[in-house]
Order: structure tokens, then sequence, then C-alpha cells
């Protein structure tokens, strides 16, 4: 899910950072979730974003700042079609697209709706 940077809960937001390894300290309690904001060199065209919490925590979100759905290359054709039909019932109508990897770029690329 793609969101709308018009939110105080997305203060608590921290860019991903890709690649094939990285450098912590597991006896520094602050580092401890680092890990979390993670991801293998491949998965750099996500450009994802994460929100991190310890332990419980429940955060309501105005809907109207989603602004996009990115469909995974593995859902089930049955869960594409309701989410996509969900998304046309919205008003305004919510944008989908699906992800795939591209070999050749390798690399993580984002399709419009067929």
């Amino acid at each position: 899910m793609e969101f709308a940077n018009e939110d105080p809960f997305f203060r608590t937001a921290y860019e991903v950072t890709y690649g094939d390894t990285f450098a912590m300290d597991v006896s520094k309690t602050e580092q401890f979730a680092r890990g979390i904001f993670c991801k293998k060199r491949e998965w750099r065209t996500e450009e994802e974003i994460r929100v991190f919490f310890m332990g419980e925590c429940k955060v309501k979100i105005d809907p109207r700042l989603l602004t996009r759905i990115i469909l995974g290359r593995k859902m089930k054709d049955q869960d594409r079609a309701q989410i996509r039909k969900w998304a046309k019932e919205r008003e305004p109508e919510l944008r989908v697209v699906s992800a795939y990897y591209d070999k050749l770029d390798q690399s993580l690329q984002l399709e419009a709706p067929p």
C-alpha cells in the first residue's frame, strides 16, 4: 500500500536500506531494529518506507491517504480481482498496479493495470 505522507503517523517512517550486508552491533538494543529496515540490493527499486513500533500499537490512518495499491506477483487471481473491484468502488478511484521482477534489469518493476 502506498500512502500520502500527510499524517503525523508517518514521522515514524524510515527508508529501507538496500545492500548485500549491513553492520549491526547486536549487543546494543538501539541497533536491534536496524535489520527491519534492510533488504537485499535487488529490491532497491521498491523505494520502500517502513514504520516500526515495539510493543502493542494501534494506529488509525485516514483512508483518504491511501494513494495506490501494489499487487504482488504471486498474488492469487481472485484476490487481485477483489482488490481491483474495491479500488473501482472508491471515490476517487484508487490506482492499482502490479509488481513483477524484470530478470534482464534485475529489478522490481511496476506495470499499469490491464
